[in-house]
């Protein structure tokens, strides 16, 4: 009803100019708007159809949507709404064009991050932008845009008063942790020493902080956020180069996939590990890791990918006992090549446990035990120079997890309260980001002016939830996160449990766990309508980048609804660990579980998986070893 409303408000401002009303194509539409332009009759009635029809158009052609634009920003400018005019000028032509008509003395947060857009645009003029940017956000209280705009434009001390500023307001525990790894990356950036002192006692901060908010999550089953801050606390130690948060990281990580089982996530993690120990120089800790590693995979009786952990470690081993003979520690160089052996006899490596025991004949002053060793080795052949495997490490600074850096995107969401205009305004001025991106995010800040959206209309924010959703970035899951607890305030009204339908249905083109969170809290939503859209939407969240996430839910779950959904969802993921998991489900559950799972094997079905099952054949229990020797021979007609 209320498009028929605006419809007839069009067509009564078109007649009144002789203009025929059709508003079904949108290049009339654009025409209708030039002639009402050009006969200076631009009132508001335009405005839902210049950010509803012409604008909403997304995916027209770069040229025709630049044109749309401009004549935009003109009505806009025409109307009295200068930030609007503003706002669209600055995705149309630039940000020097937006600030010119952006009132000095209004809307300094707009200002602030045109100033910054312009810096990008203009080098050298960047560090007075950024300055001025960064000014106008610390008089607004926005602390962390500040600090983030001082460290932009080199200006690190007052980058660190601002974040020092930001802690004396007592953040919550998790972004406490997070200013505290801001200025560890700003102080281990110094080169005075007590500056790099300051960074290294942030970093401890920031890593104790961390591990108590893991702690808490854990401790109350929410082992995706324990995740979350074992992740950031890795990534940190990676950026600060603080082997200790690396390890702390990684460890915390590798004891929630060890609990679960998820033998390719801890897999995955444990080689990692060895990278960064390797380049670190922790030999000790590299050999304790592998180790673990084959302990695991023996657990998960996996004992043939156990062997190659148990190589590198005696390796590992071996580089410990030349840092310990160099240092002068001989008895504890020879404990180390002893432990190497020990490794060593288990495995089928005559020529590496031979050149061990060369070694500590070497380093024997007993002739009795040199002669002992000596005898031992001459039974074995040498290691003819063959370099052992070892994980590749990687190069410095490269951040191994892939992720966004969340210390950074975290603490602005925070600081925005998550306001959907807030988190859209640098989306819309960072050049970096897909065209697409970037106009839904000019949508958002046109449908609401400030950051209030409790009390927008149900269908204002329904509009809103479509742009968010379309926008596939981090920064849109906790503006949608607000929505959607905002709405079950108002659960009652009419309207608001279809606009939940709309997150939840919004939330498979976000593959983030947190967006996976929601999906699971609307599995409780109190409409009916809403839970069903819910289970839906889990299982269309099949990508990598869930997988974890999603095995995860599917060890905890009880609720058989749920449990197909995630199924469903492993089904839709093309690699050999959501295979695993299938796998545990065909070989372990009943129907219907049982029977999705096999859906997801043939459909999945590929030559190189061959080796997952014939791994399945020897732990299915002997009930099921009948159901999963037909499939094999279906997949598989020739055999593995």
């Amino acid at each position: 009803m209320r498009a028929d409303r605006l419809a007839a408000r069009w067509a009564s401002e078109c007649a009144k100019l002789g203009v025929v009303s059709e508003p079904e194509e949108i290049l009339d539409k654009a025409q209708k708007v030039r002639r009402l332009v050009a006969a200076g009759q631009v009132t508001p009635p335009i405005l839902p159809y210049i950010v509803g029809e012409l604008l909403a158009e997304v995916d027209a052609k770069a040229s025709d949507y630049r044109e749309w634009l401009k004549l935009a920003s003109e009505c806009f400018a025409k109307l009295g709404h200068p930030r609007r005019a503003a706002l669209t000028l600055a995705l149309g032509v630039g940000p020097e064009a937006a600030l010119k008509c952006l009132p000095s003395d209004l809307f300094p947060r707009e200002r602030a991050y045109l100033l910054a857009a312009q810096a990008k645009a203009v080098p050298g003029q960047a560090s007075g932008l950024l300055h001025e940017a960064a000014q106008l956000c610390l008089a607004e209280g926005l602390l962390t845009s500040a600090a983030l705009l001082f460290q932009q434009a080199g200006e690190l001390a007052l980058a660190k008063d601002t974040w020092t500023r930001l802690l004396g307001t007592q953040p919550p525990l998790y972004e406490r942790a997070l200013v505290h790894a801001q200025l560890a990356l700003l102080g281990l950036g110094e080169s005075p020493a007590e500056l790099a002192s300051d960074g290294r006692r942030h970093a401890a901060l920031a890593g104790q902080l961390l591990e108590e908010v893991a702690d808490g999550h854990e401790l109350e089953g929410r082992r995706a956020q324990a995740l979350d801050c074992y992740r950031v606390l890795a990534q940190l130690g990676e950026r600060c180069g603080a082997f200790e948060n690396i390890a702390e990281g990684f460890l915390g990580m590798l004891r929630i996939f060890q609990g679960e089982r998820m033998v390719a996530e801890a897999v995955a993690l444990y080689d990692e590990l060895l990278r960064l120990a390797i380049r670190h120089g922790e030999h000790e800790l590299c050999a304790e890791q592998c180790r673990e590693a084959a302990q695991f995979l023996i657990r998960c009786g996996l004992p043939g990918p156990a062997g190659g952990y148990l190589r590198q470690a005696a390796q590992a081993l071996l580089r410990v006992a030349e840092g310990r003979a160099q240092a002068g520690a001989e008895r504890l160089a020879e404990h180390a090549l002893l432990s190497a052996a020990d490794l060593l006899s288990g495995l089928p490596e005559p020529g590496l446990l031979g050149d061990v025991l060369r070694r500590l004949a070497a380093s024997q002053r007993d002739p009795h035990e040199r002669a002992r060793y000596t005898r031992l080795a001459d039974k074995l052949p040498t290691a003819s120079g063959v370099k052992p495997t070892e994980p590749v490490a990687k190069p410095a600074g490269q951040s191994s997890r892939g992720l966004p850096e969340v210390w950074t995107l975290d603490l602005l969401a925070w600081e925005a309260a998550a306001s959907p205009a807030a988190v859209c305004l640098p989306l819309l001025l960072d050049p970096s980001r897909p065209e697409l991106t970037r106009r839904h995010a000019l949508l958002v800040l046109l449908y609401i002016e400030g950051d209030t959206t409790q009390l927008l209309p149900v269908e204002q924010r329904q509009r809103l939830v479509r742009s968010l959703g379309s926008q596939r970035v981090y920064e849109a899951v906790a503006p949608l996160h607000r929505l959607y607890q905002e709405s079950l305030t108002w659960a009652w009204f009419e309207g608001e449990a279809t606009l939940r339908g709309q997150i939840v249905d919004a939330l498979p083109k976000l593959p983030f766990p947190r967006a996976l969170q929601l999906v699971v809290q609307a599995l409780g939503d109190p409409s009916e309508a809403v839970r069903s859209q819910a289970h839906s939407a889990l299982s269309r969240l099949g990508t990598s980048e869930l997988l974890s996430t999603l095995g995860q839910l599917l060890s905890e779950s009880r609720e058989p609804a749920v449990q197909l959904a995630l199924v469903s969802a492993l089904s839709r993921i093309a690699d050999p660990r959501a295979v695993e998991r299938l796998l545990a489900v065909f070989c372990s559950q009943g129907d219907p579980l049982r029977r999705e799972a096999r859906r997801g094997l043939v459909s999945l079905r590929d030559k190189s998986l061959r080796p997952l099952y014939a791994r399945a054949l020897l732990t299915v229990a002997p009930d099921r070893a009948q159901d999963l020797h037909a499939l094999i021979a279906e997949l598989y007609p020739a055999g593995l």
